[in-house]
């Protein structure tokens, strides 16, 4: 006796050739000579007729010829015949095995007592079955579930890429592993769970696919770890790098949306970002707090009216007890915007001084604020209240340091009848760059240029120092290289001073030395006398238009070789007209040229910087500005605030100027004048070198 099934069994069939295979309207296209003893009929009397004619006689039973064997289980699958088309097969399958209670009960496990979400979904992605465990990872009953499709009873956050997913399953016959899926479940409406889903396909004996099954684990508390990990390790990383107040406070509330907050915003005192020591709690409430820096995962909400601010507020408790306030819920109706449901205000604190707040906020739908956010947000304002307080004593230094340099300099140089100075002094930090000019007896002047090294405080206040005795020394009538000598002599007791004060400090200051060029011009024999330390030589511009960098031996900056350095003057005879460039712009060109690697651009850029700069100096406006720009072309700009259109000339020989715009020409390849409403720039551009170019002579 042979029963017919027509339902797909998980038994495996034991033969691959088909009995029977029925076409799509219901006929029989092939018969096989087993399926005639099995059914007692030939092929001639089956093919063609309906198949429940055959398959299924009233009585439902079948014997086959001459024998009395026990029942046969068959089976229908999906065939590709020769052609291409589709068809049903009916294939015998082997009995059941009985002897695999292993397997039976892993099976039960996985339905009963798995702790994994298990859930089976058809081509249509209609759920057909689930575990016990899988309505509580979901939070929805499996009468509920079965029947219909995920995005009709959960609320995921994108069903739209949750569907996809399972549709390239069902489509590639690749399993999706490991993703992770967000959904609101009605057991907790409010937050937002994570959930680790993998979506594997269901095939049957032949390997078409039948359906998908989906793994299902809520992940939410690692996943919210892992997510306050990589917060903390991007703090950690990118938050500080500067020693800029707004800077630091920008990179944090980069680092904190979206990951950990929908807005966050940092708020300073404004004592704080004066430079000011930052004041005790608790802060008086009339206290300006200004913010710094704020980032929004969407548009930033309206602001309200001005207004005073209603106490006790979070902010202001914040500030006063110096502890942070957790909001999960809105405790008094419009102290919170209406997207936000969850708030964080975390007072900035250090050593017991009160800089500002750091506030977070997220909007509903998304999980609100916990004891472990509290505990991270904690973290990041202590590590940011450090640097912040860093920046701020960068800022009370940088400062004093400028005002003291401001009194420092030279205010007004003396006038001369046989002698026109002109200087502009565009500091690049707080540090100790200064020029000055000294009236010495019979019309003489003396002139110097230098820079200590370093910046801040102690740079500025050695400046002032060196420059006093530079002062003292001149009105002794001393030679050029006499007054370096002895001044070394001053740089090497400041520095022992210095050193002295700096031992019990760590880490120890920049050792003190300067540069400087020191001359002294005499009107009536148009001679100039130079000494150098540590300085390059400087520019003569004759009065036919021509440049010359004299060469003049050059020794140690102040300081560097106390015991061995020789300092040599050199007297210049010059004409009258002259001008004795003496900047240091073409030594920040060389030095800046060099980091870029562009050494063989260094001498016309010299020239070319010496040029503008000093036709800027006696016939533009201050103040003046000279620009590298490092692009495609080096690219030189010197600005001032005079509208007077440059042009260029071409000087004859007789004459006694109009070559440098000229010569700035030349060396450049190509050159141009712009004009702001603060003034005019002119500006070169040279092509970069060739690889292994030599320098320029």
């Amino acid at each position: 006796m042979a029963s017919a099934s027509a339902s797909k069994s998980a038994s495996e069939p034991d033969d691959d050739a088909a009995l029977v295979v029925v076409g799509p309207s219901g006929a029989v296209l092939e018969w096989s000579r087993e399926a005639g003893e099995l059914f007692g009929r030939t092929a001639s009397d089956a093919v063609g007729r309906p198949a429940w004619e055959l398959l299924a006689p009233a009585d439902g039973k079948h014997r086959r010829t001459g024998d009395a064997e026990e029942p046969d289980e068959l089976v229908v699958r999906l065939v590709t015949r020769g052609d291409g088309s589709r068809a049903w097969g009916l294939f015998r399958a082997a009995p059941a095995a009985d002897d695999d209670p292993l397997g039976q009960a892993l099976l039960r496990a996985l339905f009963t007592m798995s702790p994994i979400g298990m859930h089976v979904l058809d081509a249509e992605l209609r759920v057909l079955r689930v575990n016990m465990a899988a309505g509580g990872v979901s939070g929805i009953p499996a009468e509920q579930l079965i029947g219909h499709r995920l995005e009709e009873v959960t609320r995921l956050t994108s069903p739209e890429a949750t569907t996809a997913m399972m549709k390239e399953v069902l489509a590639t016959g690749e399993p999706a592993l490991d993703r992770i899926v967000g959904a609101n479940p009605p057991t907790d409406p409010t937050r937002e769970h994570l959930y680790q889903v993998s979506v594997f396909p269901l095939r049957d004996p032949g390997g078409l696919i039948l359906a998908v099954a989906a793994s299902v684990v809520d992940v939410t508390g690692r996943e919210q770890a892992l997510s306050r990990t990589r917060v903390l390790n991007a703090a950690r990383e990118g938050v500080g790098r500067t020693l800029e107040m707004d800077t630091t406070c920008a990179e944090l509330v980069r680092v904190l949306v979206p990951d950990f907050a929908d807005d966050a915003e940092v708020d300073l005192l404004d004592p704080v970002i004066r430079g000011d020591e930052p004041p005790l709690a608790p802060v008086p409430l009339e206290m300006p707090l200004r913010r710094m820096a704020f980032a929004s995962a969407d548009e930033p909400h309206e602001g309200g009216s001005p207004g005073p601010f209603r106490f006790p507020a979070a902010w202001s408790q914040s500030l006063t007890d110096l502890r942070p306030h957790l909001i999960v819920h809105d405790p008094e109706p419009g102290s919170l915007p209406s997207e936000v449901h969850s708030a964080l205000i975390t007072p900035l604190t250090l050593r017991g001084g009160v800089l500002g707040t750091l506030s977070l906020h997220r909007s509903a739908g998304r999980t609100p604020f916990d004891q472990e956010d509290l505990d991270l947000a904690l973290e990041l304002a202590a590590r940011t209240a450090l640097h912040i307080d860093n920046s701020r004593r960068y800022t009370r230094e940088h400062t004093i340091a400028v005002t003291l340099q401001r009194h420092l300099l030279p205010q007004d140089p003396p006038r001369r009848d046989a002698l026109e100075t002109s200087h502009f002094h565009r500091p690049r930090g707080a540090g100790g760059g200064w020029s000055d000019v000294i009236p010495l007896s019979g019309a003489r002047v003396a002139f110097t240029v230098g820079r200590v090294s370093g910046e801040g405080i102690q740079s500025t206040a050695a400046m002032g120092q060196l420059r006093t005795a530079i002062h003292t020394l001149s009105s002794l009538d001393l030679e050029c290289d006499e007054l370096l000598a002895r001044l070394n002599d001053t740089a090497a007791r400041l520095a022992a001073e210095r050193a002295a004060a700096d031992s019990g400090r760590l880490p120890q200051e920049e050792a003190l030395t300067a540069s400087l060029a020191y001359g002294i011009y005499d009107p009536l024999t148009l001679s100039c006398t130079i000494a150098l330390a540590g300085h390059p030589p400087p520019l003569l511009v004759h009065p036919d238009g021509t440049t010359e960098i004299p060469e003049l031996p050059s020794a140690p900056a102040l300081g560097e070789d106390v015991d061995g350095a020789v300092f040599a003057a050199t007297s210049l005879d010059l004409q009258a007209g002259t001008v004795i460039g003496l900047a240091a712009a073409r030594d920040w060109v060389r030095r800046r040229l060099t980091e870029w690697g562009l050494d063989a651009l260094t001498f016309g850029t010299e020239l070319i910087v010496s040029e503008l700069a000093t036709n800027a100096i006696c016939y533009g406006t201050p103040p003046l500005q000279v620009r590298l720009v490092n692009g495609p072309t080096l690219t030189c700009e010197v600005s001032d605030s005079s509208f007077v259109a440059p042009h260029l000339r071409h000087a004859r020989t007789t004459d006694e100027g109009g070559r440098g715009l000229f010569i700035c020409a030349e060396l450049a390849q190509r050159w141009g004048a712009r004009f702001t409403s603060r003034g005019k720039t002119i500006w070169t551009e040279q092509a970069p070198p060739r690889p292994g170019a030599p320098a320029q002579p």
